[in-house]
This record gives structure tokens, sequence and C-alpha cells, in this order.
């Protein structure tokens, strides 16, 4: 998995785990919301 630099990436064993893929796609779509507003 890469690491693009974000903080909330973590060094985790279990990249398959659903509850963090949906985490990223979280923080994206945080990321993408705050770009649109500025």
């Amino acid at each position: 998995m890469m690491c693009k630099g974000h903080l909330f990436c973590r060094h985790t064993t279990n990249n398959d785990n659903p509850n963090y893929i949906i985490q990223v796609g979280n923080v994206f779509g945080f990321i993408i919301s705050i770009e649109n507003v500025l």
C-alpha cells in the first residue's frame, strides 16, 4: 500500500481491512470537500 504522507496514514499489516479502506475514503472525501470550499 502506498502512503502519500497523509496524517491519517498508518503502517499496518492489515491493509485489506474494509474499515481501513472506508476510513481512507472518508479522509479523501474530507480533503476534497475542503478544496471545494476554498
